[in-house]
């Protein structure tokens, strides 16, 4: 029980769902991304030590053997890992650029299922201009439950954002609750590349576009140079979003007259920082 005019510190399931999701996401994506790192290295290392120790008439040649023809026997497409297909530099741009793609994902479903509850259990938001100006037609309002209209007023917040860039895509949105505020200059402009980037890879086939060249000057690159996101960039961008959402948690926390405290020590203890 909570006592009388003592703040409780904890936020409404409600509210905190979208944030364990997004921790639990974002720590399955860095298992996925170091269990990754760590293979395509053991493939290169096996390889070599598969080479320099064939031939060897020892007991540790059939051991060897039947790790290093597991891993290199050609799969039902007839394709087989050698030295010319494990490519440590290539692969691990391709790797590092996937894991971007999935981090912008889980913040863009975080923001989004964070004020779907929001609006479900805050109504009286919805008198806010920006949600009366929505249209929809009576048939697909009436095929759709609460939850599928509210996310339609979200949707509409989206496209209202268009053409905004990192953060300030999201504060835009969040302004409409009330719960926008500003944001550190370093992580505004890692998530402003992080996107750009994300936008390269989807949009670009890996290329730089004018948008990311306009946008990310400091990455001194030229349109339709190959976009390589390297393991240090990744670990900044992931940085930068776990410290975002910690904000978005924190103004949460002071929204609800919380302690922020305890509740935002909680996730930040969740989260790859």
């Amino acid at each position: 029980m909570v006592e009388v005019g003592k703040p409780d510190s904890r936020l409404p399931a409600w509210a905190s769902e979208p944030f364990s999701s997004f921790a639990g996401q974002v720590n399955d994506l860095g298992r996925v991304w170091s269990a990754s790192s760590a293979g395509l290295k053991a493939v290169a290392e096996m390889r070599r030590l598969h080479s320099e120790l064939a031939g060897y008439g020892s007991k540790i040649e059939p051991i060897v053997r039947r790790y290093a023809d597991a891993i290199f026997r050609k799969d039902e497409r007839g394709a087989g890992l050698n030295s010319a297909k494990v490519n440590l530099r290539k692969d691990f741009f391709i790797l590092h650029a996937h894991a971007v793609l999935s981090l912008w994902g889980s913040l863009e479903v975080l923001i989004e299922d964070f004020i779907v509850a929001w609006l479900l259990h805050n109504p009286k938001t919805l008198e806010n201009e920006a949600f009366k100006k929505v249209k929809i037609t009576l048939a697909e309002y009436e095929s759709l439950d609460r939850e599928g209209r509210m996310r339609i007023l979200v949707q509409e917040l989206e496209r209202a954002a268009v053409g905004k860039q990192g953060t300030n895509r999201f504060e835009q949105m969040l302004a409409n609750l009330d719960l926008s505020g500003p944001v550190p200059e370093s992580d505004r402009r890692a998530i402003i590349e992080m996107q750009n980037v994300r936008n390269a890879i989807v949009h670009s086939a890996g290329h730089a576009d004018e948008r990311l060249v306009k946008n990310c000057p400091w990455l001194n690159l030229e349109v339709r140079d190959p976009v390589k996101v390297s393991g240090s960039q990744y670990i900044r961008y992931q940085k930068a979003v776990c410290e975002y959402v910690l904000l978005l948690a924190a103004r949460l926390t002071k929204r609800f007259d919380l302690e922020p405290k305890p509740g935002i020590g909680k996730l930040r203890s969740s989260l790859p920082l």
